[in-house]
């Protein structure tokens, strides 16, 4: 279920065959895409379980691809790829972070950040590549703590940037962490 900013409707579509369910606003983004860019091909490639636009590949999973690819992102070999920067999984949060440039004007070089919520290592990577001198991300959800680590790995970040599998409050207390919760609506994790 999602949540605020996204808690629009999952529309179920047809592509040429094949039924497939995405976010309403993904749907909007391609339509406008497709007006000013030339899609010669579209369709469900059942086995590689991906839609398929022109000759690019978006796995069936990755629900927030088709806002990715429209940003000029690529997945190939498994992975997300957008200028020097690559993801394991594809979420909203890295593409507005490297494409819509919510953390731009921060003024962060040479300086120590703490980021708070570290989802999948977006921000703390955004700030490592933008001249942060150190970042130090605090993220509750341990599937999301392996999939920072992962991420880092790939940027090469990993000296720049100490992860911390916690969770912050206003309060003392001890609260009980999902070990498993889905990648893709963790943005949206309230305990």
């Amino acid at each position: 279920m999602l949540r605020g900013k996204y808690s629009e409707k999952l529309i179920k579509t047809r592509i040429g065959n094949y039924a497939v369910t995405l976010p309403l606003s993904a749907i909007r983004e391609f339509l406008l895409y497709a007006g000013k860019n030339k899609v010669e091909k579209i369709y469900v490639d059942s086995d590689e379980k991906s839609i398929i636009i022109n000759s690019d590949k978006i796995p069936l999973n990755e629900i927030w691809g088709i806002g990715a690819y429209v940003r000029g992102w690529r997945y190939k070999d498994g992975l997300w790829f957008y200028k020097d920067v690559k993801f394991k999984h594809m979420i909203f949060t890295i593409y507005e972070t490297f494409n819509d440039q919510e953390y731009y004007d921060l003024g962060i070089k040479g300086r120590e950040v703490v980021d708070v919520g570290g989802g999948v290592g977006d921000t703390a990577i955004y700030f490592a590549k933008n001249g942060a001198s150190k970042v130090i991300t605090v993220e509750p959800l341990p599937v999301l703590v392996k999939e920072i680590e992962e991420n880092l790995k790939l940027n090469d970040v990993t000296d720049q940037v100490v992860v911390i599998n916690a969770a912050l409050g206003s309060s003392k207390g001890k609260i009980h962490v999902p070990l498993n919760y889905d990648i893709y609506y963790s943005f949206s994790y309230k305990n």
